[in-house]
């Protein structure tokens, strides 16, 4: 949350540097006072702590990850675009079929690793008692784990 007050600050200032930037268009901000730094805080930070919530929701309801599925709606549609650029560089001898090679064994590479630490589980041995002795616990099968 720190970060993110830290963050809508800056984006602030930066709206508030843009006033001059679109000519004919107006200003950006109208009024860049105290009051449009503080909303502009407060909506910045109020909207990550409910985009963090919603991932956490989506995630412990088991759908999946909940923040990368949030995110990747946003990076799906600039991968065809992507694609054609990088073909269009290829097709003019800006890059090799070698580095198109590279780049493809990269890509795999990347994703294997990501789905090969998504999987991992690491296994923990647990056996229970059924009655424990002393004067601190007595309650039968608690799980007692290595």
């Amino acid at each position: 949350m720190v970060l993110s007050l830290i963050q809508s600050y800056f984006i602030a200032r930066w709206l508030i540097s843009n006033n001059s930037a679109y000519g004919n268009l107006g200003e950006v901000v109208p009024d860049p006072g105290w009051s449009f730094y503080l909303l502009t805080m407060i909506s910045l930070t109020t909207g990550t702590a409910f985009i963090m919530w919603l991932g956490e929701q989506i995630t412990e309801r088991g759908v999946g990850n909940g923040i990368s599925l949030i995110i990747l709606p946003a990076s799906l549609p600039r991968i065809p675009n992507a694609l054609v650029r990088l073909g269009g560089r290829a097709r003019e001898g800006n890059i090799t079929a070698f580095s198109l090679a590279l780049m493809g064994l990269i890509v795999v590479v990347v994703i294997a690793a990501i789905i090969f630490f998504e999987r991992g589980q690491r296994r923990i041995p647990c056996s229970t008692r059924s009655a424990w002795s002393g004067a601190r616990c007595s309650a039968g099968n608690r799980p007692i784990c290595r």
